[in-house]
Parts: C-alpha cells; structure tokens; sequence
C-alpha cells in the first residue's frame, strides 16, 4: 500500500504547483485561477440563481473538468506508449502500477470537489450579501451542498476508471475511442445548455438520495472501477508494454504508414511554393476516406456517415426534432474540431512535430500550413456529415414531405447555428496556439485560463442567441431570435481578435516547443550536459 501511495503523489506532482498544501504550491496562480472562475460564475448566472441551481452547474463543471484532465492525460501520454516508458520502467507490479495511477486521479479529484464546493458557497454568499437571491436557511445549504459533494464522490471512482483506461490504451481504436468519449460524457454539459439556458432551471434536490440509491451508486461504481483496474493491469499494460518496444502506427501519427503513390494529376496540379507544399504534406495525416486510407479508417467514417444520414431521416418528421438534430450534429461538429485540434496541438509538447520545426521557413508559414491544412480537412468531413444529414432529410421529405413553411424555418435555424458554431471552432483553434508564448511569458496564463474555460461556455450561444424562446411573446414557429445578428458580431469582434492574437504570438514563440520539457530536443541536451 506504501508503494502505491508512493505512485499516486507522483502522479499527483505534476498538478502540485496548483494544488494547495504542497511544498511547490503557487498561491497566487491558486488564487487567480479561483477569481477567474468565480468571475465567470456570476457572469454565466446573470443574477438568476438559486442554491440548488448553482451546485448543479458545479457538479456538471467538476465532471467536465475532471474528463478534460483525464483526457489530457491520457493523450499526453505519448503516442504508441513511448511517451510512458519511464513510467513502465518503474520497479513495481502492472497492478501496483496501475493502483498508483488511479489512486491519483482520485486524489486528484478530491482537491476538485473541495474547490468546487467552495467556490459555489461563496458564489452564494456573495449574492447573498448584494441581495441578488433569496436567502436560504443553513440547513437547506448544507443539504444541497452535501448532495453535489457526494454525488461527486460517488461517480469519483467511474472517472478515474475512465482515466485510467484512456491513459493505459493507446491504440489507435483507443485514441478514436478517447476523443467519443469525451464528447458522450459531455453531453450532460451539451443537454444543460440546450434545455436549462439559465441556471435556475435546474435544481438539486435538496433532500439526500435515497439510502437503496446511494449503495446501487457505490455498488456499480466500485465494480466497474475494479474492473478497469484489472482490465488495465492484466491486458492494458501487456498491450503498452509492446508497443513501447515496437511501436503501433496510429491515425494521427506522422510515422503512419500509407502507400506513397501518386498519381499524375496531382503532380500536375498541385499549387506550387512552400506553403502549399507543407500544407499537402499535413493534409495526408487526416486522409481518412481517399484509396490511400487505411482500410480500418475507411469503413469507421463510412459507417459514421451512414448513420448521420439514418438519424437525418429519423429526426425530419417534426419541425421540432429537425431542429434539435441540426443543432446537435452542428454543436458536435464544434466540439469534435476544437477537441481533435487541441489533440494536435498536443504534438508539439511530445516531440513528435519537433522534426518540423527544422525545415528552412518562416514560423508563420510552418504554423499557417499545419492550421490551414487541419481545418480545411475537418470542415471537409462537416460538410460530408451535413451531406449525409441532408441525403437522410431529402429521403424522408420524399416518403412523408414536411409543409414548405416548416423546411423553411428549419432552414433559418440551420444557418444561423452554422454561421455561429463553425466560425467560432476556427476562431477556437487559432486562438489556442498562443500556448508556446505562455511558455515564454507564464503571465499570458490570464488569457489561456478563460480562452479554455470558454468551451464549454460556447455551448450554450445556440440556446442563448439563436432560440427564440429567451424573448417574450415568441415560439419556435416565429423563426431564429430576432436579435441574432447583434450577438454575432459580438462574438466576431471577440473572436477575429482573439484568434489573430493567438497566432501571432503562436508563431512568434513557436521555437518554444523545443524548450518544453517533455520535448525529445530538451530532454536530447540535458542528457548530453549529464
């Protein structure tokens, strides 16, 4: 048990200058990263809150925030497990291992409740204080604070489960799988968003669950958490274990093998100058549907698509239920661009684009390549599923035809949630290159802290900007909210600013990935100066 302890605070160091209580604790990043959020509590409930309400929104933050960690674990954790060898090099048991780590990520979680907690407790106290809500009495604050903390304690076990598993796999099905589940688990933050749009529309229950509940909770947590742990320890860690020695190509990784054949109409035709050339050269990386695909990649995207276009035709009955597909498969589409691009932008931090940055050209042209050739690969499959959505509309319409007035609307809808989504996971992913210029200049922190925050924020616009249902004496049928346009430009005078920001600074800076520490050039010279 000591050397399991032992794993977790190693595992837990890394986390240490944020956490109170350590020898390396940073109070002053501690306490502006708690003004940050308590900042961006007030904002998101707008003086419309209740107690119940608002530990709801922290318990749904505390998932989300502990997915999002592990999630970064586990694709930090290097591709084809050569990013964990020294942790497989270790003198302990697979088992021991394995404890350590998911005693870690419990840990880990436990500082998150306690913060969580606190932050909505004085959130409350401070609208207490201006007289923004009703006071409640102690007891029914104690008792809703006591449900969010232990609803949180007991699904604690299930993520660091999925943490674990996510951090031992990493098999190319894993890392497919590791991007689904982040966004299947963040649907509770998507369904929030989309139906509450205002904070005291959700509530605890401010009596604790039932007794026959709560141990059917702990029951199905723990047995799924022991069965992670000797899922991981008996075939997970015999799967990394390989792939250390032998490697496995993976979709994302640039050792992935593909047939160099090409044919001549693209030697012809392709756009001549460094740009394009690197640009040609990052697009083969997300080439998941052409002849040079791996077969496996093939039919997972094929199928996706079949079944955007199976559930286009189930969801075109109803003005209603063409609506929210629309808006769901617009809303994942965000989210799975910006998540898949952070993955890449993690690259940089392992080492395996260091080889990149050598190449004789300017920065900018390096940074603008590889984002160019991402995001014109990615709008290309949202344009397919859109595709596939609109094959299983048009079939549907064909077979049981909506009223001309109602695909109109729908339209409307459609559009305004395109022009708002799509545009703003660009902006996302421009703006979070600014990441080797806080290696620089650690201050920028300020301004990464609440561009990361702000995903899960942006799912609410469509509810909040596009519905019209926020506004008195309006429906569905009325059409999209009629100050639509004043809230767009809003967020392009935020975004475009924001998004040149982060690339400038992006590429000014982007001779810092080869100083990080987990780089294979900075660990290369300090090996060399032992």
């Amino acid at each position: 048990m000591k050397s399991v302890w032992t794993l977790a605070r190693l595992e837990l160091s890394r986390y240490s200058t944020y956490l109170p209580g350590t020898s390396q604790s940073n109070y002053i990043r501690i306490g502006l990263i708690f003004l940050l959020l308590l900042a961006a509590s007030i904002a998101w409930s707008r003086g419309n809150v209740n107690v119940g309400s608002l530990y709801a929104m922290g318990f749904i933050v505390f998932v989300e925030t502990m997915l999002v960690i592990m999630v970064w674990e586990a694709l930090n954790g290097g591709r084809a497990g050569r990013g964990q060898q020294w942790w497989l090099l270790l003198p302990y048991s697979r088992r021991t291992l394995v404890l350590g780590k998911a005693l870690g990520f419990v840990c880990l979680g436990l500082y998150l409740i306690l913060f969580m907690l606190l932050l909505c407790t004085i959130h409350y106290a401070l609208f207490v204080l201006w007289g923004s809500v009703p006071y409640a009495d102690a007891s029914n604050l104690w008792q809703t604070a006591g449900t969010a903390g232990w609803v949180a304690l007991a699904i604690l076990p299930v993520l660091s489960s999925i943490g674990l598993l996510m951090s031992v796999f990493q098999m190319w099905w894993a890392r497919i799988g590791t991007v689904i589940v982040f966004i299947y688990i963040s649907m509770p933050l998507l369904i929030f968003s989309l139906l509450a749009g205002s904070s005291a529309t959700i509530d605890f229950q401010y009596t604790l669950p039932k007794l026959q509940t709560v141990w059917l909770l702990v029951v199905a947590g723990w047995t799924f958490s022991c069965t992670a742990v000797w899922f991981s320890s008996t075939i997970g860690m015999k799967q990394l274990a390989r792939l250390r020695f032998h490697g496995y190509p993976v979709v994302s990784s640039p050792e992935l093998q593909v047939p160099q054949i090409m044919v001549p109409s693209q030697v012809t035709k392709r756009r001549s100058g460094a740009f394009w050339a690197l640009v040609a050269m990052e697009k083969r990386r997300y080439d998941w549907i052409s002849r040079h695909a791996p077969r496996r990649i093939r039919w997972v995207v094929y199928a996706l698509l079949a079944l955007i276009a199976f559930f286009g035709y189930q969801n075109s009955g109803s003005l209603t239920d063409l609506i929210f597909f629309q808006s769901t498969l617009t809303m994942f589409s965000y989210m799975g661009i910006v998540v898949y691009g952070l993955n890449k932008n993690a690259d940089f931090r392992k080492g395996f684009a260091q080889w990149w940055l050598a190449f004789p050209h300017s920065r900018y042209v390096l940074l603008g390549s590889r984002i160019f050739a991402y995001l014109t690969s990615m709008l290309t499959y949202w344009l397919l599923a859109m595709l596939s959505a609109g094959i299983g509309l048009a079939l549907r319409q064909w077979l049981n035809p909506m009223s001309g007035t109602d695909l109109l609307i729908a339209g409307k809808y459609i559009a305004e949630n395109v022009v708002l989504m799509i545009p703003l996971a660009v902006f996302y992913v421009l703006a979070v290159q600014i990441m080797p210029a806080v290696n620089k200049y650690p201050l920028l922190i300020i301004f990464l802290v609440p561009l990361l925050a702000s995903y899960g924020f942006c799912i609410q616009l469509p509810n909040l900007w596009v519905m019209p249902d926020r506004l008195s004496g309006l429906a569905l049928r009325d059409g999209p909210a009629p100050d639509f346009l004043k809230h767009l430009t809003l967020l392009y005078g935020i975004g475009i600013p924001a998004a040149l920001i982060g690339f400038g600074l992006g590429g000014k800076y982007l001779n810092r990935y080869a100083m990080m520490r987990n780089s294979i050039w900075f660990r290369s010279l300090r090996g060399k100066e032992h």
